[in-house]
């Protein structure tokens, strides 16, 4: 398995490689995710504000996806939002999540934030990679 690290906004990608990794989000998510196009727009804001993009890959097949924006407000907000990290059902429970968050620690620079749902099995990956709840998060429709 090959890990692969880009940061967006420096090296961005291309409109086929948006839309493969957007695709793969949107259906790897399940019903934890987003409509595609906000996955899309996730990717936008990364080209122009800042994000990273994790790729595992084994045999030019894709295992799985993590990526990040820059939030702008370190300090007071951590730097960097886990915005989304899917791993394909094929590959689940083989260590790619691990890989991609590892990475993800590895590459960004600053605090990292993330949003799951109490019932998300990806919620135990997070806490064994170190994250913790600090905040209960309210929103106004």
């Amino acid at each position: 398995m090959d890990i692969q690290s880009q940061n967006l906004s420096a090296h961005p990608l291309t409109k086929e490689e948006t839309e493969r990794y957007a695709r793969f989000l949107y259906k790897h998510l399940e019903e934890y995710g987003d409509p595609l196009d906000d996955v899309m727009a996730c990717f936008d804001y990364a080209a122009h504000r800042g994000g990273l993009l994790v790729t595992a890959v084994d045999d030019d097949e894709l295992l799985g996806v993590g990526m990040t924006n820059e939030t702008g407000m370190s300090g007071y907000i951590p730097a960097n939002i886990l915005v989304y990290l899917a791993v394909s059902p094929n590959a689940r429970r083989r260590g790619v999540g691990s890989a991609l968050m590892n990475a993800v620690k590895a590459e960004t620079t600053g605090g990292i934030a993330l949003h799951v749902e109490e019932n998300n099995p990806a919620k135990s990956l997070y806490e064994r990679s170190g994250f913790d709840v600090k905040y209960l998060e309210m929103r106004s429709a």
